[in-house]
């Protein structure tokens, strides 16, 4: 049955289904307030985005690869996980005196904050 559809049919539906899983973690990022100011967390969500989409490939043996989004998973988990292990162990790096930048609009109280990413009243 599903060989009966058009490949630009299963190739749009694809194409939507890879966005809309994309723009869910984006959402999870942004909802949980990961700070993207911040090298630790910034880079290896770049380089994991990158290897997804260019469908990158890393062939370990001529017989076992791991390309394109699974790629980028594991390059994200695992640069984050070492980046963080390496701060702790060698001390400050780049981009940690940062302050963090709070996002801007409602607490918990749900009243408006009024408070800029600089942190100063507006």
């Amino acid at each position: 049955m599903v060989y009966s559809i058009p490949g630009g049919v299963l190739g749009g539906i694809t194409l939507v289904l890879y966005g809309m899983n994309g723009l869910l973690g984006a959402r999870i990022w942004v909802e949980n307030g990961v700070n993207f100011g911040n090298p630790i967390n910034l880079v290896p969500i770049a380089a994991g985005l990158i290897a997804g989409i260019g469908d990158v490939t890393l062939e370990i043996t001529n017989d076992f690869q791991i390309a394109g989004i699974a790629l980028g998973t594991l390059m994200v988990i695992v640069y984050f996980h070492l980046v963080r292990l390496l701060r702790d162990r060698f001390g400050v790096l780049p981009g940690d005196e940062a302050p963090d930048l709070e996002p801007t609009g409602r607490e918990a109280g749900g009243e408006p904050t009024g408070r800029a990413a600089s942190g100063r009243e507006t």
